[in-house]
């Protein structure tokens, strides 16, 4: 029953969007769609790889990079003569 379900929605969306003629509502079917076909791309797309050979997933590094943002954008960060201070004790 649930793959009949997710066939009917489907249905039901193909329908919604064959129906729909403003075309402000069509640019945004086409933005999420577009929207949702790169997350997909960026789920599994591998854009290098670390020493030990490791791939890296563009999802993966972009979280990391909106992490580092929001922790700079909030405070959360060391200058560098505090870093060079710390790792004389490592």
């Amino acid at each position: 029953m649930p793959a009949n379900n997710t066939e009917e929605r489907r249905l039901k969306l193909i329908a919604a969007i064959l129906e729909e003629t403003d075309e402000k509502a069509l640019d945004i079917l086409e933005k999420k769609v577009a929207q949702i076909t790169y997350d997909k791309v960026s789920h599994s797309k591998v854009i290098g790889f670390r020493p030990n050979g490791t791939k890296v997933i563009k999802s993966d590094f972009m979280q990391c990079i909106t992490q580092t943002l929001d922790n700079l954008n909030h405070g959360e960060f060391i200058a560098m003569d505090e870093l060079e201070r710390r790792s004389q004790n490592w």
